[in-house]
């Protein structure tokens, strides 16, 4: 299993990883309630900029300030993923 994470966009799927006792990455899309990902206890937080938007200053700032709110690792992922 420690290869394994569960990424995802709602409560539901941090709650499914913590059932199977796998890793999860909490993926803000714009959908959750606010800290929705950080109280159903993500491993991580992740950003992902669907319309590619995000300006290298930018991310940053979104970066710094959800850091500054939340006690888990966050991030801007370099490469943006492909999931089937």
């Amino acid at each position: 299993k420690s290869s394994v994470v569960m990424i995802g966009d709602r409560e539901h799927d941090i709650l499914g990883a913590k059932a199977c006792k796998i890793s999860s990455i909490g993926v803000k899309f714009g959908y959750s309630e606010e800290n929705e990902l950080e109280n159903a206890g993500a491993d991580s937080i992740c950003i992902k900029d669907m319309a590619g938007l995000l300006t290298p200053y930018g991310t940053y700032d979104l970066v710094k300030a959800l850091k500054s709110t939340v006690d888990i690792p966050a991030n801007k992922p370099v490469i943006n993923p492909i999931i089937p």
